[in-house]
């Protein structure tokens, strides 16, 4: 059975919309220097610079306990296994029916094996991360969950103000008298600013809970 390669994904904040933060919360660790694997199971420059660090063996050691590795390199599986499961389950779709006197392009019963492999080793690194992030103390919070939750929430806010600042700032054409005439009610200068503020605190807690994962051992 193969393991399931590498994804690797940021979690830095990308702003689309003031309103669009996606936050890639598949590997909080840096990523300086590696790109979104393509479709496919083909791994990333991060899949092989891991598989590297950590061996074949993605999360058994060779004494079948838990391998050894850091929580951000366990948050990269993650995001890679969760990728990998989508595909596989697309390519058991495609395949679960065919032409009569046609062969399938792929074996419905391997590629079923491999997504239950895929879907045995997630389940244990959902296990391990989330006891993890509940268990070891972060700086300034009780866990690291609490740091998790916080930035969260930090993003959620800055999403309203940054929509409110938005609305506010649009202009309003009349072209006759007789239309209603809109008013701002709020400040959108200091609406802008309060957003401008929880982002920098919201970049400065990812970057304190980035580092701390990549020198944390997973549990």
């Amino acid at each position: 059975m193969k393991p399931c390669s590498l994804q690797f994904e940021s979690s830095e904040l990308f702003i689309l919309h003031p309103s669009s933060l996606i936050l890639r919360d598949g590997a909080t660790g840096s990523t300086s220097g590696f790109g979104p694997e393509d479709e496919g199971s083909t791994p990333s420059p991060a899949a092989k610079n891991i598989n590297l660090q950590i061996g074949t063996s993605i999360l058994k050691g060779r004494n079948g306990g838990n391998k050894k590795m850091k929580l951000a390199e366990a948050l990269i599986l993650r995001a890679d296994c969760q990728k990998r499961f989508a595909q596989l389950k697309s390519r058991l779709l495609a395949n679960a029916k065919v032409q009569e006197g046609d062969q399938a392009a792929e074996e419905p019963k391997a590629l079923t094996a491999e997504l239950e492999g895929v879907a045995a080793q997630l389940a244990d690194l959902i296990k391990r991360i989330n006891k993890t992030n509940s268990t070891i103390a972060f700086a300034g919070f009780a866990t690291i969950s609490d740091a998790l939750t916080d930035r969260d929430v930090l993003a959620l806010r800055r999403a309203v103000y940054a929509d409110l600042a938005l609305t506010g700032a649009l202009t309003q054409d009349r072209y006759t008298r007789s239309e209603v005439k809109y008013v701002r009610t709020i400040d959108v200068v200091d609406i802008q600013k309060r957003a401008d503020e929880l982002a920098k605190d919201y970049r400065e807690l990812d970057a304190r809970i980035q580092e701390f994962n990549w020198q944390t051992e997973l549990n």
